[in-house]
């Protein structure tokens, strides 16, 4: 299916602001803006994943990993700074299983999100839970991954410049 997605543009004002964007009015602020997002909207086709089992890393960039662990999905939306670590853990645990060729595993992202259960039809501005982001914000392409790094890994990139490596 041919679709397109709206993806967050590599702005060069990243490189002097971190990404910002709210739901929170700010109309009565001087210079003040809800956001400093613009899009990169790409043409992408779109093919069911029939056997899970045969979606594979190294041919389609990603594949799934059939895992239990020890988090509870409340704990995980009430208690979340108290699991986050012990999670991470056992997510950890779960590459280096599956992914043993792999000499370094890094958190570079692990946030738990969960739509309001009235979402779209009455869309909030404060819930309880993180809501999912509106569009892709992390850009795992070549140049992007990089990019991406470079930003979240500042001062380390003797850890993967030049190296082969994988945002997972």
């Amino acid at each position: 299916m041919q679709t397109s997605i709206s993806y967050l543009a590599q702005d060069p004002i990243f490189d002097a602001e971190k990404p910002l964007d709210t739901d929170i009015p700010v109309d009565h602020i001087a210079r003040a803006r809800a956001s400093n997002h613009s899009n990169d909207e790409r043409d992408v086709t779109v093919i069911p994943i029939v056997d899970a089992a045969e979606w594979d890393l190294e041919k389609h960039g990603s594949c799934f990993i059939k895992a239990e662990t020890g988090l509870k999905a409340e704990d995980s939306l009430t208690r979340k700074r108290e699991v986050q670590k012990d999670y991470w853990y056992e997510i950890e645990a779960l590459l280096h299983e599956n992914f043993p060729h792999y000499s370094r595993i890094d958190n570079y992202d692990c946030t738990v999100r969960k739509r309001d259960p009235d979402f779209p039809a009455n869309i909030r501005t404060y819930t309880k839970v993180e809501q999912p982001a509106r569009r892709p914000h992390s850009d795992c392409s070549p140049r992007g991954a990089h990019m991406n790094l470079d930003r979240t890994f500042s001062g380390q990139q003797m850890f993967w410049e030049g190296k082969d490596f994988d945002v997972l």
